[in-house]
């Protein structure tokens, strides 16, 4: 950031000026981090639960098959 004085301008205030409007892009740029990390965690607990779920299916899938193989009567019917 760089910034230039006009004649008869106060350095102290250009410094000031400045100053707050660094403060503020560093705010910004913190506030923007702290968005994607929370994304990215809301993201990482959403993919565990899908990989817990499918898990979870794929043992109530292998545990039906394993139902109707041992016991044909129970076969569902449509209708």
């Amino acid at each position: 950031m760089e910034a230039s004085l006009e004649e008869g301008e106060e350095a102290t205030e250009a410094t000031k000026q400045l100053q707050a409007r660094a403060e503020g892009l560093v705010e910004d740029h913190k506030q923007s981090m702290l968005n994607s990390i929370e994304e990215l965690y809301q993201l990482t607990q959403q993919q565990a639960e899908k990989r817990g779920l499918q898990r979870e299916l794929e043992s109530a899938q292998k545990r039906l098959n394993a139902l109707r193989e041992n016991h044909p009567e129970l076969q569902l019917t449509n209708g």
